[in-house]
């Protein structure tokens, strides 16, 4: 029997010779890959809030939040949060991971089914397996498809719909008005992780009551780290009380609750950000566009399919060796023959 360092040593060279091996990089070059959309995690006013409240509170949290790690910063930053997205409460987690895994096993059991995007986040897929929930998967943006797996499970005690405001890898949106509608009619409900459209489009309406909750990371547009949890008061509510990946944590660092408290209010305070942002991505557009290169999404995710991960790969090493920071994105983070540059 081989050991398992053998073993190792034999499934890396596979990965390798797939072209799927990955390794850290001091990066170099104009930024066209992070999730940085607004620039604040360069941002003099988030760096000067962070130290702030690292000099009042002391770098780190000191236990978990329902233990002795429940600081002012945090239910300052959690109001502030959802202040701008428009709910009653919201809930600091320390990463959108740990967010949606207790959103998904919170909320749903062996009771319940949910119904979930076939393109949603790893966090979403390991949080509805984490759930023990009946776990449906409906092709991308195909509503016909949803509603007949509705049909199939009226039944169940709960009917949730998970997808995505914008997704990651496509740049595209969840048609959100009209999985609202079929909620409405079917009795589901919604959770709806907006990481990569926090900071950049507005909220959906937290008054329909079909929402319950939204998932907002502090990675992307808000520059930093960490995630929101915002909804009803209930909902946070039954978090800080069975959320286990909320309960059984370490508090969120005070200096990232005060660096995002200052970042939501700079997103408010300076929506010209965003529409720079915008503009910036329509302008490339149209420029890969005049050179024939077909360019999806309709977010400043834009997304150039390549398919196969080689030819991602030896695409974007010319590029940055041009100044121009690009990554390869292969799978398994996109299915086989998408690998493409994002």
């Amino acid at each position: 029997m081989r050991s398992i360092d053998q073993q190792l040593r034999d499934a890396a060279l596979a990965w390798r010779e797939a072209g799927l091996e990955r390794q850290f990089n001091l990066d170099q070059g104009v930024d066209f890959c992070s999730n940085n959309y607004l620039g604040l995690a360069q941002d003099p006013r988030v760096l000067t809030a962070a130290v702030d409240a690292a000099k009042q509170y002391g770098v780190g949290a000191p236990a978990a939040r329902l233990l002795h790690g429940n600081l002012a910063i945090h239910q300052q930053v959690e109001a502030e949060a959802a202040h701008w997205m428009g709910t009653e409460a919201a809930l600091l987690f320390p990463s959108g991971w740990q967010a949606n895994q207790a959103l998904l096993t919170t909320f749903a059991d062996r009771n319940d089914v949910l119904f979930c995007d076939a393109l949603n986040h790893a966090s979403l897929i390991d949080g509805a397996r984490l759930s023990r929930a009946r776990v449906e998967i409906f092709g991308h943006n195909q509503m016909d498809a949803l509603e007949a797996l509705l049909v199939i499970h009226h039944s169940a005690r709960r009917r949730i719909i998970v997808v995505e405001d914008v997704y990651s890898m496509d740049g595209d949106r969840a048609p959100l008005a009209e999985i609202l509608q079929i909620c409405q009619q079917h009795d589901a409900y919604v959770i709806l992780d907006m990481a990569h459209s926090a900071g950049l489009f507005s909220p959906p309406c937290c008054e329909n009551s079909r929402i319950l909750a939204f998932m907002c990371t502090g990675g992307k547009a808000l520059g930093l780290a960490g995630a929101f949890v915002c909804a009803s008061n209930l909902v946070i509510q039954t978090l800080i009380n069975h959320g286990r990946s909320f309960v059984f944590t370490t508090a969120v660092p005070p200096m990232l609750a005060g660096g995002l408290r200052r970042a939501i209010q700079i997103v408010q305070a300076e929506p010209e950000r965003t529409q720079t942002t915008f503009a910036r991505a329509q302008e490339l557009r149209r420029l890969l566009k005049d050179h024939g290169i077909a360019c999806g999404g309709e977010s400043p995710i834009l997304p150039i399919i390549l398919g196969s991960s080689r030819d991602a790969m030896d695409t974007a090493e010319q590029l940055q060796k041009r100044g121009h920071l690009v990554r390869a994105v292969r799978p398994p983070t996109v299915p086989e023959g998408s690998s493409r540059l994002r």
